[in-house]
């Protein structure tokens, strides 16, 4: 009975034990932009935050390569902010082969051991901090007080105006006119 209860015992613990280390970060996740944090105010009332992936030992110590399946990988690591985060885009520096910066971020990816992968993430998120908890211990904390970029890289400037296309449509019209008045004479 004691053998039953002390093996009861163990399996609780190890329960525990697995449940915990899901919110517990996976790699280490820093703020990017040396001492200045590079936050974006959106025209949609959202914030944008560059983050970078550390693998190394200092950060992530006794870890192998890193495996991120799923968005929520990168989420379980924050212990305070992480219901605000609305997406995740790819930094200056993209994780997803062939994709630019601002891309929507897809999964799976791999950080290699001991790879640091410096501005290589950018979240949006509704506003407050953003607080991850670091493998080594210690925290990351981006706040959304600290604007320090301009412009909102978001946001849909490929699609012009009406008004644009009218005058484009009009400008190419004008050019046909002119090209046919040409070749009649």
């Amino acid at each position: 009975m004691k053998n039953l209860i002390a093996a009861m015992v163990t399996l609780a613990g190890l329960m525990l034990t697995s449940v915990s280390a899901q919110a517990v970060a996976i790699v280490g996740l820093i703020v990017e932009g040396g001492g200045t944090q590079q936050v974006y105010a959106l025209d949609n009332g959202n914030y944008l935050g560059l983050w970078g992936f550390d693998n190394r030992e200092g950060a992530n110590p006794g870890a192998a390569a890193v495996d991120i399946n799923s968005l929520m990988d990168i989420t379980n690591g924050f212990i305070s902010g992480g219901g605000n985060i609305v997406n995740y885009y790819n930094g200056t520096n993209p994780i997803n082969g062939g994709a630019s910066e601002f891309d929507p971020l897809s999964v799976p990816f791999t950080i290699a051991d001991n790879a640091r992968l410096f501005d290589s993430l950018w979240i949006e998120w509704t506003g407050g901090n953003l607080v991850y908890q670091q493998p080594s211990g210690g925290t990351s904390t981006m706040n959304s007080t600290n604007i320090t970029r301009d412009g909102d890289p978001l946001a849909n400037n490929d699609v012009p105006e009406p008004g644009t296309l009218m005058l484009l449509g009009a400008g190419l019209v004008g050019l046909g006119a002119a090209r046919r008045k040409r070749s009649a004479a």
